[in-house]
């Protein structure tokens, strides 16, 4: 029997949504399309990956009052906090897009060599465990900069709020960036 995960609304104990949680073979089907997608995306550069961040910041702030819907239901976060959190984490796709590749050009570095630098890579697919209390703000602050290195991004949500992976949700709704999420395991 598959596990179910359900979102609980605090303010009424009503169930708002229940899925699947992610088995064995999903979780090892998302590790093998991040894997798979990420030289592709490594080797889009800059303007390519900042244009897609601000796709996804654009779509943030026009579905705020969708997504910040969420996590009050699921969270019961205030609606206020909630539309702040969504426009926080469309500011980190745009702060990114826009700086992200500053941030990482290489830095020269005094040395008695002829050229000493530290360069910035990526890495490959980089995954991120994220809690419960801010969903959209906390996935963003971490998929944004890694996705503007070059990295693919694999997501585990908090089972508390299997409603709102925002990346996995904002991103599918757009075609491009390699961040693969699967509905949480437990």
């Amino acid at each position: 029997m598959t596990a179910m995960l359900t979102a609980t609304d605090p303010a009424t104990g009503n169930e708002v949504r229940s899925m699947p949680a992610a088995g064995p073979t999903e979780v090892e089907a998302v590790l093998a399309r991040a894997e798979s997608a990420f030289p592709e995306w490594r080797d889009a550069g800059f303007e390519a990956r900042a244009r897609l961040l601000r796709a996804v910041g654009a779509e943030l702030r026009r579905g705020v009052d969708d997504y910040a819907m969420m996590m009050t239901e699921e969270m019961g976060k205030p609606i206020t906090e909630a539309r702040g959190e969504v426009v926080k984490a469309a500011w980190a796709a745009e702060h990114y897009a826009e700086h992200g590749a500053d941030y990482l050009s290489p830095d020269v570095v005094e040395s008695d060599a002829t050229l000493s630098y530290v360069q910035y890579l990526p890495l490959g697919p980089v995954l991120g465990v994220l809690p419960w209390n801010a969903p959209f703000w906390l996935a963003f602050r971490f998929c944004a900069p890694a996705l503007m290195a070059g990295n693919t991004c694999v997501m585990k949500h908090d089972p508390h709020v299997p409603g709102a992976p925002p990346p996995s949700r904002v991103l599918s709704a757009r075609s491009g960036p390699p961040t693969v999420s699967s509905p949480p395991s437990r």
